[in-house]
């Protein structure tokens, strides 16, 4: 009866321990200490991939102005100077003229040209948005990976923390000799799988933190481990990611482009045509016949009618017409894709939630069951083994249960960036290709 008293006087001193003892060992990895919102604005801010597609839809932006330009009116001065060394007084005569040119879209084949530009503007910006949508989805599948790490080694830390109270507890008995060497054998063993499982843990974490910092451009982010857990909910429906993904936004554009090309190509051999009013605004023409005088307008007519071209139209129009064919074929390639992912998502968020049910429901049993082991181990109406069996089931159920809530984050995370819901985070001047 002393030795059992002695016994539970020194557990309830380890019991009260504890905590002073873990707060010690639990340190907090270096970075800023974001929720989730915040954690994803650094990423679009930061990213490098988003950032170059943004310069390269800002690029394209400035060719289509730079062809809608080439055809409006052109206004330039022409100045002249020349020389006649062969006279005696070494004359020269000089001219400054106002020249003004014109395209004439005769066959449409400026208008198309325009339509190529404007479309290839478009498309990148549909690949901006698809980068922006894609980046963020996987930095917050990146974000909850590092979470959930954070919760699974706290809870191996406090399970951790049990197998060494029960140690201790072996080798009190040990002295004692209430239990042999190979019962603190096994208590050994099992704080050692206990360490090697929160090694892993932390790994796991500081993998994860390395995968958001570099989303987010090198800085880095600590998830918020304060609150309430996520609520979960699947967002969205099918038809709805078919109608606003980028992805599938950028396939369609792309065969508006193709189409384009086609009809561009199918123009190769149309006339040119171009107007030209050169005004003499001065003039010093010491030649006593020139007919150049100031005042006066001089017009030009310019036409181009391309006659033989060795066959480039032809072939120029074959190759168009397999790129249309090209584009058909990778829009309907990016329809399925997107119908694959989110009925995917759909899946692993349903099982991932059925998962969570029942492992919440075996954790309660689990619990229950390790703590009647170990009023039963105290009283020596349970050996070392059944308590030791009784730790793994204990930490089996707590670490499937985070996992299958990191499940259901990553999953609703599939589906948003399948619905495109991450552009909802990006102003709309940014995603037109303008400054952060």
């Amino acid at each position: 009866m002393f030795r059992r008293v002695m016994t539970l006087v020194f557990l309830f001193s380890l019991l009260g321990a504890s905590p002073c003892r873990g707060a010690e060992e639990k340190g907090a990895p270096p970075g800023s200490v974001l929720d989730l919102e915040s954690c994803l604005l650094v990423v679009l801010k930061k990213n490098p991939s988003i950032e170059a597609d943004r310069f390269k839809a800002q690029a394209l932006r400035e060719d289509a102005r730079v062809v809608v330009a080439n055809q409006k009116t052109n206004v330039s001065l022409s100045g002249s100077f020349e020389r006649w060394t062969y006279y005696p007084d070494s004359r020269s005569d000089q001219t400054l003229s106002l020249v003004l040119r014109q395209n004439v879209d005769v066959s449409g084949l400026y208008r198309e040209t325009e339509r190529k530009a404007l479309f290839a503007y478009r498309q990148a910006l549909h690949d901006y948005a698809a980068t922006i949508n894609s980046v963020l989805s996987e930095a917050e599948q990146a974000y909850w990976k590092a979470f959930f790490a954070r919760r699974k080694a706290d809870l191996l830390e406090a399970v951790l923390e049990e197998r060494r109270q029960a140690l201790d507890l072996l080798e009190l008995q040990l002295s004692q000799q209430l239990v042999t060497k190979i019962d603190v054998t096994k208590g050994r063993v099992n704080l050692e799988e206990g360490l090697l499982a929160l090694e892993e843990a932390k790994a796991s974490e500081i993998q994860a933190l390395e995968e958001l910092a570099w989303y987010a451009g090198g800085e880095r982010l600590v998830p918020l481990q304060e609150g309430p857990d996520p609520v979960p909910s699947l967002p969205g429906s099918l038809d709805e990611a078919l109608r606003n993904n980028p992805k599938l936004a950028s396939a369609r554009t792309g065969v508006d482009y193709s189409r384009t090309l086609l009809a561009l190509a199918a123009k190769g051999r149309t006339p040119t045509v171009q107007l030209q009013a050169t005004y003499r605004l001065w003039t010093d023409y010491t030649y006593p016949y020139s007919d150049v005088e100031e005042n006066e307008w001089d017009l030009l007519l310019y036409v181009d009618i391309p006659l033989v071209d060795g066959g480039k139209e032809k072939a120029d129009v074959r190759k168009n017409v397999n790129l249309v064919e090209e584009s058909l074929r990778r829009l309907r390639a990016a329809d399925d894709e997107i119908r694959l992912h989110y009925r995917q998502a759909c899946d692993e968020w349903a099982s991932a939630m059925r998962k969570v049910e029942v492992l919440e429901r075996q954790q309660r049993h689990t619990d229950e069951n390790q703590s009647d082991i170990w009023t039963l181990f105290q009283e020596r109406l349970k050996d070392t083994l059944a308590l030791m069996d009784a730790f793994e089931k204990d930490q089996q159920a707590k670490t499937q249960l985070v996992e299958a809530r990191l499940d259901v984050c990553l999953a609703e995370a599939k589906a948003r960036e399948a619905l495109g819901h991450y552009l909802e985070r990006v102003p709309k001047d940014r995603l037109e290709g303008g400054s952060p």
